[in-house]
Order: structure tokens, then C-alpha cells, then sequence
């Protein structure tokens, strides 16, 4: 570490490492340099990203308020602090912290939807869906909002219709984006709506398709709307790539053995 003679110098290899992906080496640097200058917010900053990216949420939280004391009127710091006790489900906390950045917050949708993606991922609906309607309050026509929204409300069971119509226009604004497109078509499938289900799911490239259940589903669409018996065994393989459970192999097994009796009942 000769080379490095100022926090500053730490700070930009840092956050360098960060950008390239180098995690560990990114962590390991900016505990190096808080050993040789602990009172820069900024490497705690560092720190903080580097852990919060490594998935260790707790240890990023401290490091986010190590660098608060230091400077505690860093708004980024704020914000992934709040995001990291999100993560470790010290709700209340992380929201202490989205108020200190209130007025950002306000003007900051895509900020607004990072918030939205981290309740949802530890199953706080009911705030996602509150943060999804004050990001649509100011952009109606947000298509993550949008999707984000849909996707809420019928996990919650709530506003079937909005749901559907949320989920709809979002894949109007932003027809390639698959997952959402894989999603919707699902519902449809369960909702007993299998055309459409099916108009849905043909729209997806074979190799964006992320479900075993999609691949089912839609090779069973093929076979009522439309035969193709080319794009069924292309299903067939993209189902052993998406593959993640020893059960899987029944279903394979489940659809040769489809095959020959359709085979013999010809």
C-alpha cells in the first residue's frame, strides 16, 4: 500500500475496485485506510458500499454510520444506510434515515424505486406499494412503478383490475422486458385466461424465459393454439438449461412420455 499517501489516494483506488467488481479487494482497502485515517467520512462511505454490495447489510450499516457521525449531512450515506436496515429489518430505523433525505427523496424517482425494490425483497409490500403510487404520483407513465405496482397489488390481492392494468402498460412502455412480460402471462394462465396467457408468453425469446413453470405452460399453450412441434422441443431444452431442482427431470420425463403416446395415438 506504499504508494497510497492520502486518504484521498484509498478513496479513488476504492472506489475504483468497486466499479471493476473486486468486492473483497474493495473492503479489504478501505479497512486498511480507516486504520490509517478513521476519520474520513468518505472511506467509511466506501466501506459501507463495499459490504452493502457483498450482501452483509448489517456490517454496511454500521459503516454508513460510522460515516454519519463524521459528516451527517452526506444524503447518500443516509440512503444506503436506510437501504441496509431495510435489509436487516430494522424498518423503523431505515425509515428515520429516508426522512433525513425527505425533500431528495421527493424528486428522486429512481431513488424512489431503489427503496421500492429493497422493501419488496424482504416482503414489505404494503410500504413498495405506497412508495410505487408517490413514484406514479409524479410520473403516471414510470413503467417500473408501473410493473412494480401491479406486481404488489396481486401478491397482495388487492385491485385485481389495477393490478392487470398496471402490468399491461408497463409492458406497453417497455415491451422487451421479459420478466415482466413472463410474469403477466403467468397470471393470465392461472386466472383460466389462456389465450392471452399464451399471446403473452410467445412473445418471449426461448432463452429470456427464467421459469419451469413458463416452459410447461407454454409448451402445453402450443399444443391447444398452435402446433409447432419445433418450438416444443426447443422448449424442451431450454427447460434442462433453467432446470433447478431434481424433480425437473420428472417433468422431462413427464413430457417424452407425453410424446409417445401422441406419437402412438396418431
Amino acid at each position: 500500500m506504499a504508494e497510497f499517501t492520502s486518504s484521498g489516494d484509498y478513496e479513488r483506488k476504492g472506489f475504483e475496485l468497486l466499479e471493476e467488481g473486486r468486492l473483497e479487494e474493495a473492503q479489504s482497502l478501505f479497512r486498511e485506510a480507516l486504520r490509517l485515517f478513521p476519520f474520513s467520512a468518505e472511506l467509511y462511505s466506501g466501506l459501507g458500499q463495499a459490504y452493502s454490495e457483498m450482501g452483509e447489510y448489517f456490517l454496511a450499516s454500521r459503516a454508513f454510520h460510522q460515516g454519519l457521525i463524521l459528516s451527517p449531512g452526506d444524503e447518500e450515506m443516509w440512503f444506503g444506510c436506510g437501504l441496509c436496515l431495510i435489509q436487516v429489518n430494522r424498518l423503523s430505523q431505515a425509515q428515520a434515515c429516508f426522512r433525513r433525505i425527505e425533500e431528495r427523496l421527493r424528486n428522486d424517482p429512481e431513488a424512489l424505486m431503489q427503496m421500492a425494490l429493497t422493501y419488496y425483497d424482504v416482503d414489505c409490500l404494503e410500504e413498495t406499494i405506497q412508495i410505487c403510487r408517490q413514484v406514479l404520483a409524479g410520473q403516471p407513465e414510470h413503467a417500473e412503478a408501473l410493473a412494480m405496482l401491479g406486481i404488489c397489488l396481486q401478491e397482495t390481492s388487492q385491485s385485481p383490475e389495477e393490478a392487470h392494468r398496471n402490468l399491461r402498460r408497463a409492458i406497453e412502455l417497455e415491451p422487451e422486458r421479459w420478466d415482466w412480460v413472463e410474469y403477466y402471462a403467468n397470471i393470465l394462465y392461472e386466472g383460466g385466461d389462456r389465450l392471452n396467457a399464451f399471446n403473452y408468453f410467445d412473445q418471449i425469446p426461448l432463452a429470456a424465459i427464467r421459469n419451469q413453470d413458463s416452459v410447461q405452460r407454454l409448451i402445453q399453450l402450443l399444443k391447444k393454439f398452435r402446433k409447432d412441434p419445433d418450438k416444443v422441443q426447443s422448449l424442451k431444452r431450454r427447460a434442462s438449461e433453467v432446470a433447478r431442482s431434481n424433480n425437473f427431470d420428472l417433468f422431462l420425463e413427464s413430457l417424452q412420455e407425453e410424446s409417445a403416446e401422441e406419437g402412438g395415438t396418431r
